[in-house]
């Protein structure tokens, strides 16, 4: 086995903050947020790269330069110059943090086509006073790093950010934007190539975001202060401190992380902040683009399966959740809420049962119920809920057929189920549309209202263990997704939907059925007609009963914004969709069907709890047409999830790779070799029992003495069979339990103690494969870190096979590199990832240790033969089997009995021929 990269991945940190501006209106808190964020930095357990570029106010209000040195400045050169660095220096899966603080400006032009395109930063310039970076400046900067596989966090805490302005918590309030200046862009000379040669800023479908990049959306996040709309402020917080609010909640989130340990991805980071702007400064929305599912600074998080909704106080008393009718929440719906910095999966932290009292249109009031009544009053804004029950009348009907009934368990199948109703065949006459019924094959079906079966539903054999489960799994989860197709808006208000229009592209109505041919683009319009921003989320709802944020899978963040008209023309934008027909679904009358549903709302929301997976096939599944159309993305991830539909079993090649994200893929790599089958002796704590365990045995051993010493009847000590001294019969009991645990625990200590260390390279190679893949908690992971503590539990090779089966794999990657290789050959599809078969491997160093071995037994003999004084013989013999002893006990594990063995046989054998050559001759 061998990892391609072989040194934990590398942080690095750009830090720019600029309070001071000549002849425009000066910052105070921008220059604190990036001091703050490097303090954060530089307490962390992993060591960062920091630069940092600050422009503080000088006390003298004549003075044109910042209180810093001029190689501190943030002039346009020097923010390149370290932008550059990080390119230079960086290795493919170190981890990158961009962090602006600063006024921003939105550049006006002919040549602006679209209203993010237009963002620039205002840098310090010692000449000018003032400079521009320019937005597609700085984009291809983040393109060039993403395509050095650099983990990539960016934000942006400045004006016009979400296009790029700024807020705190608080009370007086400072816009940190300045108007657009047409001279400074005269005088800000852009490097037309400063990062390389440009290519195509984005390859996605749903080209939105001029200036952002999506180099596969997979690599980097951007959290900006707001939307491209909104400016943003600077704020006093309760300390008295100027701050970018941005810049303050960021911080003071990950802090807390920090201290309980947990690793958040970015989507629940970015909901946090969201909801802290929404009670502290609703007048600014924070926004994030990029990846979600990455954790700052660290790599992929596995996503909950059900998604939080944010809880919040507003009014500073009522509770809230950030989800409302149109989330599909009714009245009387239980909620179970957890602080901010409970892990994703719900797990070590105290919750709070909460009952919606009253639904909104976005949001909703929520109780305690009565016995976590006072719990609930410790909630504060920030924390997080998930669903518990739905009480919502609009349930999917699902009739079990007889056939069915009697093999599932109905009445609690009913308790357990939020969208679902199942009745029997002659229970009641109310129509259903789906029904179960066992098939002449012995298998669940899934039928429609007409009891016809449908295609994209597999058949479930009894015969799979667990299969009524799987029968009730599907069902719910297709209950789920026909309740979240169903939701509509039961109270349209007239005022709003005036003030903006929804349009296909291709002129037909908004609310129809539309044929796609396979590879084509389809698309609509949305036009803002008010003077407020318009917030647009768009979901696929997918022919494999998957439903999928569209803007999410395109890294977009979690809506769209559409701006109000303005002098430059924006409230417009279009969305263009490549279709697809996926390749699953392109046997038979290859064509499929799906619905795209469109929320407009007027303020931001998220819905977390739509998000629905594709549906797991828990059966065999006959090709029939199956509706469902997707973009390219939904087609990658419907190849990516099933990666051998359609080949025979006993020829499928299984990698790493094919195993889900997190535990399932982390066990497949430990698997796939003996050596990293590595885990903790925890020598400290096996000590630790042994000393108090021996310390007891102690202190049972003087009380037994004291009570021999002090004992009256002298008969009681010297026969055991008329010791009637209960006190010591009981101690003895004792001390036999006692000496019982101890051997016990001394036994388990020699067998653990026995083991070998773990190999420095092997715990390398793991730590390198999760600093890669980052699907695993760090906190789960930090056992790695304790090298000196970590044993193999497989029974190791000898050292000269380990050292020449290191050497093989090194020359086998090497090779590979260059000429290409059969990837069934390794473990895993992971290009900077080679883990060989452990038996070709050794094979191959067994083949280079012969020759070694001949020549370490046959060079004395042969010299022997060649030299005829006696003496030289003997030194010979001497210095064969120093060194035979010496290779034995270097590269073997021979214990010294065996040494002496070994090596006075070699000697015998050595003088029985020097004595039969000198015979002879």
């Amino acid at each position: 086995m061998a990892s391609g990269g072989g040194v934990a991945p590398a942080h690095w940190a750009v830090l720019i903050g600029i309070d001071f501006y000549v002849g425009e209106r000066c910052l105070q808190g921008s220059v604190r947020d990036v001091e703050t964020a490097k303090q954060y930095l530089e307490a962390g357990p992993t060591p960062v790269d920091i630069a940092i570029l600050t422009a503080t106010t000088p006390s003298d209000p004549g003075s044109r330069h910042p209180t810093e040195g001029p190689v501190l400045w943030p002039t346009y050169d020097n923010v390149l110059a370290k932008l550059k660095r990080v390119l230079e220096k960086a290795k493919g899966g170190d981890f990158v943090y961009i962090h602006y603080s600063g006024h921003g400006t939105r550049r006006k032009g002919d040549e602006f086509t679209h209203p993010t395109g237009n963002l620039a930063f205002v840098l310090f310039d010692d000449k000018y006073g003032s400079r521009y970076l320019r937005g597609e400046t700085l984009a291809k900067c983040l393109r060039e790093m993403v395509e050095q596989k650099l983990l990539v966090t960016l934000v942006l805490d400045c004006c016009h950010s979400g296009s790029v302005l700024r807020a705190g918590r608080v009370q007086g309030a400072d816009i940190r934007a300045i108007d657009y200046n047409p001279a400074v862009d005269a005088t800000s000379p852009q490097d037309p190539d400063p990062f390389g040669p440009d290519s195509a800023i984005r390859g996605a479908q749903m080209l939105l975001q001029p200036w952002f990049i999506n180099p596969d959306g997979d690599r980097y996040t951007i959290l900006t202060a707001c939307g491209p709309h909104e400016r943003a402020w600077e704020l006093k917080t309760e300390g008295g401190e100027r701050r970018g609010a941005l810049s303050y909640f960021l911080v003071e989130a990950l802090s807390a992380l920090r201290k309980s340990g947990v690793a958040l991805t970015h989507q629940s980071l970015y909901q946090h902040l969201q909801t802290k702007f929404h009670a502290s400064w609703p007048q600014q929305t924070p926004m994030r683009y990029g990846k979600q599912n990455l954790s700052f600074f660290g790599g992929l998080c596995i996503a909950p399966s059900v998604g939080f909704t944010s809880v919040y106080r507003a009014d500073g008393a009522r509770l809230c959740l950030s989800a409302g009718e149109a989330h599909g929440v009714h009245q009387g719906d239980e909620y179970l809420a957890y602080p901010f910095d409970t892990p994703e999966d719900g797990t070590g932290g105290a919750s709070v049962l909460l009952r919606v009292e009253t639904v909104h249109c976005l949001t909703s009031d929520v109780v305690g119920v009565e016995e976590t009544t006072a719990a609930a009053a410790q909630i504060r804004t920030g924390w997080k809920a998930r669903p518990m029950t739905q009480l919502s009348s609009r349930k999917t009907r699902v009739r079990l057929m007889a056939s069915a009934a009697s093999q599932l368990q109905r009445t609690e199948a009913v308790k357990q189920q939020r969208f679902l109703h199942l009745c029997t065949e002659g229970e009641d006459t109310e129509p259903c549309i789906f029904h179960v019924a066992v098939n002449e094959h012995n298998e669940y079906e899934i039928l429609d209202g007409s009891l016809e079966r449908i295609a994209s539903l597999p058949a479930i054999s009894l015969d799979i263990p667990g299969a009524s489960n799987h029968v009730m799994d599907t069902l719910q989860h297709i209950a789920t997704f026909k309740f979240f197709e169903g939701i509509e808006n039961q109270i349209p208000n007239a005022s709003f939907e005036n003030s903006f229009t929804l349009s296909p592209l291709d002129g037909a109505e908004a609310s129809s059925i539309f044929k796609v041919k396979h590879g084509d683009t389809w698309g609509f319009r949305v036009e803002n007609r008010g003077d407020r921003p318009l917030y647009l989320a768009i979901f696929d709802f997918t022919p494999s009963w998957q439903i999928t944020n569209l803007v999410s899978q395109a890294s977009d963040g979690t809506t769209l914004v559409v701006q109000p008209k303005d002098e430059d023309g924006a409230g417009k934008e279009e969305v263009r969709l490549k279709m697809e027909v996926p390749p699953l679904f392109q046997g038979g009358q290859r064509q499929c069907e799906d619905i795209i549903k469109v929320f407009i709302t007027s303020k931001q929301t998220s819905f977390p709890s739509m998000v629905l997976p594709k549906l797991p096939v828990h059966g065999r599944s006959r090709k029939k047409a199956t509706r469902g159309k997707d973009d390219q993305l939904l087609t990658f991830l419907s190849e990516l999830t099933t990666p051998f539909r359609g080949r025979d079993h006993a020829q499928e090649e299984w990698f790493i790779e094919d195993y889900p994200l997190g535990y399932p893929r982390f066990s497949a790599l430990i698997a796939s070799h003996d050596s990293f089958h590595l885990c903790r002796r925890f020598s400290n704590l096996r000590a630790r029992l042994l000393l108090l365990k021996q310390d007891r045995l102690s202190l049972l051993e003087k009380r037994l003495e004291k009570i021999d010493r002090e004992e009256v009847e002298l008969l009681s000590l010297g026969s055991s069979r008329d010791d009637t001294n209960s006190e010591r019969i009981s101690i003895l009991v004792e001390i036999d339990a006692a000496l019982a645990d101890y051997d016990a625990l001394i036994e388990r200590n020699h067998r653990v103690l026995s083991l070998e260390d773990a190999s420095y390279r092997d715990v390398a190679s793991l730590q390198d494969w999760v600093d890669g893949n980052g699907c695993i908690a760090r906190q789960e992971t930090a056992y790695l870190s304790r090298a000196r503590d970590l044993v193999s539990v497989t029974s190791p090779d000898d050292g000269a096979t380990t050292w020449l089966g290191v050497w093989a794999e090194r020359c086998r990657v090497s090779l590979y590199t260059r000429i290409g290789y059969d990837p069934r050959l390794n473990a895993s599809r992971d290009p900077n990832v080679y883990i060989f078969p452990r038996s070709s491997i050794t094979w191959v160093a067994r083949m280079l240790m012969t020759p070694f071995v001949v020549v370490l037994l046959m060079a004395p003999v042969i010299i022997c033969s060649l030299v005829g004084n006696l003496a030289a013989r003997l030194v010979i013999i001497v210095a064969a089997t120093t060194g035979f002893v010496a290779v034995l006990s270097g590269l073997t594990r021979a214990k010294t009995i065996e040494l002496v063995v070994a090596g006075a046989t070699y000697t015998t054998v050595l003088i029985v021929f020097i004595s039969n050559t000198n015979t002879n001759t």
